[in-house]
């Protein structure tokens, strides 16, 4: 088994789908003393890139973010985390917030600029 750390990193980058990550993390749980990777701009820029090329829907980047939104051991950028908590809602929640199209993920690209 990978280390949780580089479970984590992988999630972060979307090397592979976030629901066979997420169950490989899964008995290490949500809950950390420490942040152990740190979603960057470039992380969810790079995500939100995908889905307007079309090689991510909506659901899988919805997925993506449900599975960073919440965990302890993964900090969000210092200097941008109010931008990215804001983001990663939206993007975990669309029923509640609003729906992902390519001209929202464009316009959230130019946001984390």
């Amino acid at each position: 088994m990978r280390s949780r750390v580089d479970l984590l990193a992988e999630l972060l980058n979307l090397k592979r789908p976030a629901s066979e990550v997420t169950k490989e993390l899964a008995p290490l749980g949500w809950d950390s003393d420490e942040e152990l990777v740190v979603l960057t701009r470039e992380h969810l820029g790079a995500v939100l890139q995908r889905f307007v090329l079309g090689t991510l829907n909506a659901d899988e980047t919805s997925s993506w973010a449900e599975a960073i939104e919440g965990r302890d051991d993964i900090g969000l950028q210092k200097a941008f985390e109010p931008l990215l908590k804001q983001l990663l809602f939206e993007l975990a929640n669309p029923d509640i917030t609003q729906e992902l199209t390519p001209l929202r993920a464009e316009t959230l690209i130019r946001d984390l600029r």
